[in-house]
């Protein structure tokens, strides 16, 4: 990919698209059989409490702005 995806055009973005989803799907694949040797199970698990803080609330704005952005270049 030469010059980017940006002069790679559809084909391009679709080629790397492709690539990072079937990346993400054999990592996860490789998790889920480690969870397994390690005799984990979901049923004995317990969840922890998620906490908001003050902080938090500042990433959505900048989610929403990033996502427009990208939106805008793309």
């Amino acid at each position: 990919m030469r010059g980017g995806l940006r002069q790679a055009g559809y084909a391009g973005r679709s080629c790397c698209l492709i690539t990072i989803l079937a990346n993400a799907i054999r990592h996860s694949e490789e998790i889920v059989l480690a969870a397994e040797a390690r005799a984990f199970s979901p049923e004995h698990s317990r969840a922890a409490p998620i906490r908001i803080g003050r902080l938090d609330w500042w990433l959505i704005p900048l989610g929403v702005l990033s996502l427009a952005g990208i939106i805008l270049i793309v």
